[in-house]
C-alpha cells in the first residue's frame, strides 16, 4: 500500500478540499491510502466521503497550529512521521511561509514530497506576503515534485528557475455528476417557491473577501433595476452578516438567499439560470468549472487564469468596470441558453479536466511511472 500524509484540508468545503477529495474519489484505493494531517478544531471537509471510499481507516492526525505552539507542533509532527512510515508527503497550500512539514518529511526519508500550488495570491498581511516571497525561493531544496492548477499559479507559489519543473494538475471534476439535470431543477425550484418567470444568478464560493460577494449584492442591485422577476442565491460558508445588512440597505434583501454551505452543489447549479463569479484572485476556480460543467452562462472577472475557460457561454470583465456594466452585460445575456450536454463533455474532457483519466495520471506521477 502506497502511503499518502496530506496537509492543507481544512474544515471548509472549498475548491482546494473539493479538489482533494475527487482525486481520491477515482484513486484505486487498493493501492493508495491517505491520512490529513489537521491543524483546525472540527472535522476536515468531505470526511464522510474520505471515510467511506478508504479501504483502511483513515489517520486524522491533530497537530497544534504552528504559529499558536511553535514547540507542540514540531513535537506532534516529529511523531506522526515517526510512525507513520510514509512514501509521499502531498503539501496543498495557498501560500507558503514556512519549510518545516517539508524539512521533517525529507529528514524522515519520505522519498516523494509534493508542493501543489492551488492559489495566485492571498488576502494575507502585507507581512506574510513577504515571508511567502522570501520562503518560495527554498522550496526546491526539500520537495522533490512541484504541482499546480495554472500559470499563475505557478508564478505565485514557485521561483522562476523551476518553473520548466513544475507539473500542471488541472483541477479535475466529475464530469457527469455536474451535467444538467431537468429533474433535479424542477425539483429545486419549487423548494425555493420560484416560479417559470423568476430569473436565478448563482454564485458557489466561500463568504470570504477573496471571492467579492459584496459586488455581486451591488450588481444584483442594479439588475433588479432592469428585470423585476429576479432572485440572487448565494451558495457558501462565512459569515454573511455584513452581506445581508449590504442588501438591506440596498431594499434587495428579500431577493438575496444566504444558503450556507451546501453538499448539493451540482443540483443548484442546474436550479440557476446565470453564474456571476467576480472573484478578486483565484488559482483556477472549481466553482468555475463545475458551473460549466452545467452547462450554465457564466460572467466572470477577467483576472481568473484563462486556463478555465471551456466553453464558449464563459464571459469576463473588469472588475474595473461598474456595478451598472455588470448588471447591463447579464441583461444582455439573461436570454443565452444553456450548452448542450455531450459539447460540454467533449469541451471538459479535451481540456483535461475529465477526473478519471487526471487521477490516472497522478497515480502514475506517485508511482514513478
Amino acid at each position: 500500500m502506497y502511503k499518502i500524509l496530506v496537509f492543507g484540508m481544512t474544515n471548509n468545503r472549498g475548491g482546494m478540499e473539493s479538489v482533494i477529495k475527487n482525486f481520491f474519489t477515482y484513486m484505486d484505493k487498493d493501492k493508495f491510502h491517505l491520512d490529513f494531517v489537521c491543524t483546525r478544531e472540527g472535522e476536515i471537509g468531505f470526511k464522510e466521503d474520505f471515510d467511506r471510499l478508504s479501504k483502511s481507516p483513515i489517520q486524522y492526525h491533530r497537530v497544534p497550529r504552528r504559529r499558536e505552539q511553535p514547540v507542540r507542533y514540531k513535537k506532534a509532527l516529529e511523531k506522526v512521521f515517526k510512525e507513520g512510515n510514509y512514501d509521499a508527503v502531498w503539501i496543498n497550500a495557498l501560500m507558503i511561509v514556512n519549510l518545516g512539514n517539508m524539512k521533517m518529511a525529507k529528514k524522515y526519508g519520505v522519498k516523494k514530497i509534493i508542493l501543489h500550488s492551488h492559489n495566485a495570491k492571498t488576502t494575507a498581511k502585507q507581512f506574510s506576503n513577504l515571508v511567502h516571497d522570501v520562503t518560495k525561493q527554498f522550496v526546491h531544496h526539500y520537495a522533490t515534485d512541484f504541482w499546480s492548477c495554472s500559470k499563475q499559479a505557478t508564478e505565485w507559489m514557485f521561483p522562476k528557475k523551476i518553473h520548466d519543473k513544475v507539473k500542471w494538475i488541472p483541477n479535475a471534476i466529475d464530469i457527469d455528476k455536474f451535467i444538467f439535470n431537468e429533474e433535479k431543477r424542477i425539483k429545486l425550484r419549487k423548494e425555493f417557491n420560484i416560479t417559470d418567470e423568476e430569473f436565478i444568478i448563482g454564485n458557489v464560493a466561500r463568504i470570504d473577501y477573496q471571492k467579492n460577494q459584496e459586488f455581486i449584492i451591488d450588481v444584483f442591485s442594479e439588475f433588479t433595476k432592469r428585470k423585476d422577476k429576479t432572485r440572487l442565491f448565494l451558495v457558501g460558508g462565512g459569515d454573511t452578516s455584513s452581506l445581508e445588512l449590504q442588501a438591506t440597505e440596498l431594499g434587495i434583501r428579500d431577493k438575496v438567499e444566504f444558503l450556507g454551505m451546501r453538499s448539493d452543489v451540482e443540483d443548484l447549479c442546474s436550479m440557476f439560470d446565470f453564474f456571476i463569479f467576480p472573484s478578486r484572485f483565484e488559482g483556477l476556480g472549481v466553482a468555475l468549472l463545475e458551473a460549466q460543467a452545467n452547462g450554465i452562462p457564466i460572467l466572470a472577472s477577467d483576472v481568473i487564469p484563462p486556463e478555465v475557460i471551456v466553453n464558449s457561454n464563459y464571459y469576463y470583465l473588469s472588475l474595473n468596470d461598474s456595478p451598472i456594466k455588470w448588471a447591463e452585460k447579464i441583461l444582455e445575456l439573461h436570454q443565452e441558453k444553456r450548452i448542450d450536454t455531450n459539447i460540454v463533455k467533449n469541451n471538459l474532457i479535451e481540456k483535461g479536466f475529465d477526473l478519471v483519466s487526471e487521477t490516472k495520471k497522478i497515480e502514475n506521477i506517485l508511482l514513478d511511472k
